[in-house]
């Protein structure tokens, strides 16, 4: 039995070509929907931030002072 005709070594190296070009734009569309989700956890991030700020009556500047002093060890005035 005759076996299939047989593509050139151009045909294979275009396929190859295709196939690389088709997993380049997948990998770009992941990289996209992957920065996506890091801004919205980001933004679920800060939301939670504020809400806890909200709750706690103080300022952003308090909240920062706060933050500042526990994490640099300043002393509060």
């Amino acid at each position: 039995m005759a076996r299939g005709v047989r593509k050139s070594m151009d045909e294979k190296i275009a396929k190859k070509e295709e196939l690389i070009q088709a997993l380049e734009c997948r990998i770009e569309k992941e990289k996209s929907e992957l920065e996506e989700m890091y801004q919205e956890k980001k933004e679920q991030d800060v939301k939670i931030l504020y809400d806890t700020v909200v709750d706690a009556r103080i300022s952003p500047e308090e909240a920062r002072t706060i933050i500042e002093n526990y994490v640099f060890g300043k002393e509060t005035e």
